[in-house]
């Protein structure tokens, strides 16, 4: 059965390739403009099985306001 996952970002983008890399070649990905649109369709499970975010960049460093998304919502994460 073929994994629904929301990304942000679009088709093409890092995020896609990494949720192939994690959840196979034929995960669908539901793209979105902002993270918290992310967390908002990863937490429905009516249209998501779950949601990849980044929570470091190689230029930035840590996205601090990834960490809160994740801390205020029910989900779990895995890397």
């Amino acid at each position: 059965m073929e994994k629904k996952i929301a990304i942000q970002g679009y088709e093409g983008s890092f995020h896609q390739v990494a949720a192939q890399l994690f959840f196979g070649k034929n995960v669908e990905v539901i793209t979105c403009d902002t993270f918290r649109e992310v967390m908002k369709i990863a937490s429905n499970k009516k249209e998501s099985d779950g949601g990849l975010m980044a929570i470091e960049n190689s230029i930035a460093g840590s996205i601090l306001p990834n960490y809160n998304l994740l801390q205020k919502s029910n989900l779990k994460s895995c890397w």
